[in-house]
């Protein structure tokens, strides 16, 4: 190829999209030539003039790695998906487990992994509905929202994991790096939150912070 090699072509490629699979087919009966481009992900090395069968056997070796990559991707997706619909039971569970230093129903292990989070250290925040107010049937849906839509904002803020409402009530353990925590930072988003809920519900609510505290002592946030 004019300028380039084909063994630099397919470092170059490679760099924008890990994903492609590359056969090598050349004139170059050079052992160092063929190491170099196994060693750079090259999928097979075939010398011309190369027979028909080589290239069918390359080619399949190609089509069953595509495959598996298929299947592979197929069941992570489902994986996320069955997740996705379990999550806010372990996160209810999670909260309850230890704000109220419930005997452990899962390690930490088991939490850091469905949430994909270091636990070793984080604080509580509470958010209550202040107003006592008559529970209807659209007063209630209003309040889910109102729950629903601060799980939404606190979410952005970090990887954080939100319990369900209890008793117009909300719980959040916002996981740091306990020599990193910039209180000033965490109080105004915690203001931005605030104002964007009141902006859009008329209820009065609160929102506290605790402590940042090690895991096994969450509850004391």
């Amino acid at each position: 190829m004019p300028g380039i090699d084909g063994l630099e072509a397919i470092r170059q490629i490679k760099s924008t999209n890990s994903n492609i699979i590359f056969i090598v087919l050349t004139a170059y009966d050079f052992f160092d030539y063929a190491k170099e481009a196994i060693g750079i992900g090259a999928l097979d090395y075939l010398l011309k003039p190369i027979k028909k069968d080589q290239l069918i056997e390359a080619l399949e070796k190609a089509k069953a790695i595509v495959e598996v990559r298929k299947k592979q991707t197929q069941w992570e997706y489902e994986l996320k998906e069955k997740l996705s619909l379990i999550s806010p039971i372990i996160e209810n569970q999670f909260i309850t487990q230890n704000l109220y230093a419930f005997e452990d129903f899962f390690p930490k292990s088991f939490y850091e992994n469905v949430f994909d989070e270091n636990l070793n250290y984080g604080y509580a925040i509470s958010l209550m509905i202040e107003d006592n107010i008559d529970v209807d049937f659209k007063t209630s849906i209003d309040i889910h929202a109102f729950f629903e839509t601060s799980k939404i904002l606190f979410k952005k803020m970090t990887n954080c994991i939100v319990s369900q409402s209890i008793a117009s009530k909300q719980y959040i353990w916002m996981p740091v790096p306990y020599d990193e925590v910039d209180i000033e930072h965490e109080l105004e988003n915690l203001r931005s939150v605030y104002k964007k809920l009141s902006r859009q519900f008329s209820f009065s609510f609160k929102i506290g912070m605790g402590r940042v505290k090690e895991y096994d002592r969450f509850y004391e946030s």
